[in-house]
């Protein structure tokens, strides 16, 4: 079952494509129906991505960037474009200061690791941008097409996405709290306080307009509460693990269709075959040592009593199998302006995750 909502793409049209490119220089999804998750997806964007990284590295007139909309946070975040087409293909986004590049790519490979792969293809990248060398970067596959859900806490603002509305999200965050039916606490994010708090002016609050949705039951009919409750309980995971800040009321928490598939309606709207959950911004992390007080550390404490046993599992695994690694140590890097490693970090936050997981209350889904 479809559903319709408002398009929240930065570019229009369907994925890129031109008969006047190069093959070589065009995704290689295209019309092909492939589940954004799969492994065999996985490879070809990352192949493809490293072929433009390569390009913008060596200043190729083939591909250029652009600064992203007025009013992005990310001041070093640019669209990456073809030139024979103009078409979007990649998001460049180097660290700043609130943004950690090496954050986000390991983010992404610890998804894929753990077969939770929710965050959008990202590697390593540099390129040379006027007279300034960026080494620090992150290059992303881009979403051509999605829905960004907001939480409103404000006066006037319009009726939240997460809270007190008849969204399927609503029940689905109650769901995670309560091993019962009818779980019934109010959610409010903790990154509430990340970028100001909740009745401030300077807060990072996002409010209703053009890019927020009536996200009601009936728009939402192809979203299960318990599926999308089994993806906020695993997001919240991989955030509290990651130590991410950016996540809640900044409206980073976004839905899209499985297989980059969608449709243009005549009204604005976009309809989704298939939806699932997907986090296209994931830079807010691994900026501190103490992964036991972390903005998604507190949402992990405060709110989540449902949990996925198989990716608890596969993060038992995995900690146990990383140290003895030759290949793809992801995580060896430290986190932002201090001595700790990533996997120090994540190994740490695990623990916190587990003792939570084993309280007499907590359930399965």
């Amino acid at each position: 079952m479809a559903i319709c909502l408002q398009w929240a793409s930065q570019s229009q049209g369907q994925v890129p494509g031109s008969s006047d490119c190069d093959p070589a220089l065009l995704p290689p999804w295209g019309s092909n129906k492939q589940i954004v998750s799969s492994p065999e997806f996985l490879e070809k964007a990352e192949n493809y991505l490293k072929n433009i990284g390569k390009m913008l590295a060596k200043n190729d007139s083939r591909v250029s960037i652009q600064a992203l909309e007025a009013g992005n946070t990310t001041k070093t975040s640019w669209k990456v474009k073809l030139a024979c087409n103009k078409k979007t293909v990649a998001n460049l986004k180097c660290s700043f200061k609130n943004t950690y590049a090496p954050g986000e790519i390991a983010k992404y490979k610890l998804g894929k690791e753990l077969g939770f792969n929710i965050f959008p293809v990202s590697i390593p990248a540099e390129v040379n941008h006027g007279s300034t060398k960026y080494v620090d970067c992150t290059l992303k596959l881009w979403a051509e097409a999605f829905s960004q859900l907001y939480y409103c806490g404000q006066p006037g603002c319009g009726t939240p996405t997460f809270e007190n509305s008849k969204s399927v999200l609503a029940p689905a965050l109650q769901h995670i709290q309560s091993c019962s039916s009818n779980g019934d606490k109010p959610f409010l994010w903790s990154t509430q306080t990340a970028y100001g708090f909740l009745g401030s002016s300077k807060g990072r609050i996002r409010y209703s307009g053009s890019k927020t949705f009536d996200l009601d039951s009936n728009s939402l009919r192809s979203l299960k509460v318990s599926d999308a409750a089994q993806d906020f309980s695993n997001l919240m995971i991989l955030d509290a693990l990651t130590g991410e800040e950016d996540r809640g009321p900044s409206g980073n928490v976004h839905i899209r269709d499985e297989a980059m598939s969608f449709v243009l309606n005549k009204d604005g709207s976009v309809t989704f075959p298939e939806v699932r959950l997907f986090a296209l911004d994931n830079g807010g992390c691994f900026k501190s040592e103490d992964y036991r007080n972390t903005f998604g550390m507190k949402d992990v404490k405060k709110y989540v009593n449902r949990f996925d046993r198989d990716l608890l599992n596969r993060l038992e695994q995995f900690i146990k199998e990383y140290p003895n690694r030759v290949d793809d140590r992801f995580l060896d890097f430290k986190v932002k302006n201090k001595k700790t490693s990533a996997f120090a970090f994540v190994k740490g936050a695990f623990q916190e995750i587990k003792k939570q997981a084993s309280r007499a209350e907590t359930c399965d889904f």
